[in-house]
Order: C-alpha cells, then structure tokens, then sequence
C-alpha cells in the first residue's frame, strides 16, 4: 500500500468535515423551506430560492464526502475532482479582485497553495489511475 502524503491526509479529514457541515446545512435548509412551502399553504411568505440553496448544498455536501473519502483512499477521481473544485475558486477570487471589492485574500492564497501542493508529481504520483 502506498503511504498518503500528510498533506493529502489534512485535506481528506477537511472535505469530510466540510461535507458533513454543509450537509446538515442542507438538510436544516430543506427543512426550513418545506416548513416555509407549508406557511405558504396558510397565505404566509416563502423563498424559492432558500429551497434551491438547500438542495445545492445537499448536494455539495454528499459531493464534498465522496471526495474526502477519495482523497483518503487516494483515488484518482478525487484529486481532479479536487484539482477543478480549487480551479473554480480561484477563477471566482480573480473575478472577486477585478469586479466589486470585498475580496477574500486569505482564501485565495490557500486556494492557490492548495493548487500547488496537488499539483507537485510526488503528490500527484499517489493516486491511482
């Protein structure tokens, strides 16, 4: 078996727990756009854009484990599912830098870290193909 760069280890235990949080965020989310959707019944308000919110997070969530475990296992799929994730990001950092101000410099530069330390052949040469 091949020995998991600590790095690689760090990072899996991260998307778990982030999974599992943005999950349950889903999950209360969903609820409370279904209690909202019942409100509505009775002539309350509600937002079809909390329950999309939900179900995206819901998603994300189960997504965000699915990686975490791959990372952990060092499975292929993982790393470049990993590898677009963080491409993503930085794409919205450097959108966030030219367009309205409020960017997250701290972010980027893990991002960005992030990428690089992914990128480097002996952590990239751990997964499988």
């Amino acid at each position: 078996m091949r020995d998991r760069p600590i790095g690689v280890t760090i990072l899996a235990v991260l998307m778990i727990i982030l999974g599992v949080w943005t999950l349950c965020g889903g999950l209360f989310g969903l609820a409370g756009f279904s209690l909202g959707f019942i409100g509505t019944l009775f002539g309350a308000g509600s937002s079809i854009g909390a329950g999309f919110s939900a179900l995206f997070n819901l998603v994300w969530g189960v997504a965000a484990i699915l990686i975490g475990l791959g990372l952990w296992r060092l499975m292929s799929f993982a790393w470049l599912g990993t590898v677009i994730v963080l491409a993503i990001r930085l794409i919205y950092f450097v959108y966030a830098l030219i367009g309205p101000p409020g960017v997250d410099w701290i972010g980027t530069v893990i991002t960005l870290l992030l990428l690089l330390y992914l990128t480097r052949p002996g952590v990239k040469g751990s997964f499988t193909g």
